[in-house]
């Protein structure tokens, strides 16, 4: 009787006594770049393991199953309707072994999800992070970018920006008129990479000035000179106009020599001059719609840079039977035309 007691015991009356799996320990989690979609990577814990069930947390924080994985050796998995394009995701994983006995949850491991902030005009894209401190022997972060412009032959560079695993934000310089692809990852000394959703902006759409050219200091019969000046973009604001009463003295800010919409030419009416009895030179500085100051060449296609001047004419000789004039070169023309 009492033989069989402790066999009834054992074995529970004909039913096989075995205890609960250990939970199965999810290595990484990592978002497909192309469909966004999550793939999940763990190691078994529990040899009688015979498949694994997946959870995943809601908004309100349940845990919802998505999917039986059959096989023991089977240790990954692909989501199909994953938001981890914009949203941190949430996973746990459950053992369960032949006699139907379940493991308890493995601990909840999250997405490397990273966000943004860009504004038009922007320098610089800022991104950020959390914290992944699930990887097991995480090492570091890469960033990896891929820039397209848009404005020029459209040839696309790759570059990749090692962070510290500390790390949870980075200014990323932009440049204009260009398509930015960002995606972040996580690597540790196991050779393991968990990727980042993927996204995309594109920057200002602005073509730079490549020249301001002053091509005409004018008196006008006020005795003011006007100041007008060119450039080859659309995208020009203005021009900050500088004045000074020696050649290679010190120049002033006197003002600013508006564009027009459509245009690429402004004009500044400089009244606090005296041209019959000095020669004023002038430089600018120009300004595009974001408000980028820009120092340029005078001239298209050049490095060159001039302060052009007004003509003054001075007299010689006022004789009524004699009269000689006078006035100094004006060297400011694309080219110089005989009249």
């Amino acid at each position: 009787m009492r033989v069989f007691l402790l066999l009834c015991t054992l074995l529970l009356c004909g039913e096989v006594k075995s205890q609960d799996p250990d939970p199965p320990t999810i290595t990484h989690l990592s978002v497909d770049s192309l469909s966004q979609q999550v793939e999940i990577y763990w190691y078994n814990n529990a040899p009688e393991a015979v498949g694994y069930v997946i959870y995943f947390q809601d908004a309100a924080g349940l845990w919802i199953p998505l999917d039986t994985v059959y096989g023991q050796q089977n240790l990954s998995y692909i989501t199909q309707g994953s938001n981890s394009q914009f949203q941190q995701e949430t996973y746990s994983i459950v053992a369960f072994d032949a006699l139907g006995n379940s493991s308890s949850r493995s601990e909840a491991h999250s997405t490397l999800f990273m966000n943004y902030f860009y504004s038009l005009c922007d320098s610089v894209c800022e991104l950020m992070w959390d914290l992944y401190p699930e990887m097991l022997n995480q090492v570091g972060f890469k960033l990896i970018v891929h820039q397209k412009d848009l404005s020029g032959s459209g040839f696309e560079i790759v570059n990749e920006v090692l962070l510290s695993n500390l790390d949870t934000i980075y200014n990323y310089p932009v440049d204009y008129s260009s398509k930015y692809t960002f995606t972040l990852q996580a690597y540790n000394t196991l050779d393991s990479v968990s990727k980042s959703n993927r996204f995309a902006i594109t920057t200002t759409q602005v073509v730079p000035p490549t020249y301001a050219y002053i091509n005409k200091v004018n008196v006008d019969n006020d005795n003011f000179i006007e100041v007008s000046v060119i450039s080859d973009s659309y995208f020009v604001d203005y021009f900050e106009v500088y004045r000074s009463s020696f050649d290679g003295g010190f120049f002033q800010y006197i003002g600013d020599a508006n564009v027009l919409e459509n245009e690429k030419s402004g004009v500044l009416i400089d009244e606090m001059v005296f041209p019959n009895q000095n020669i004023y030179h002038y430089k600018v500085k120009t300004f595009d719609i974001c408000a980028r100051p820009y120092v340029l060449p005078s001239y298209p296609d050049t490095i060159e840079q001039f302060e052009a001047h007004q003509l003054k004419l001075s007299a010689l000789s006022l004789k009524p039977s004699d009269m000689q004039l006078s006035w100094i070169d004006y060297p400011f023309f694309f080219r110089k035309r005989v009249v």
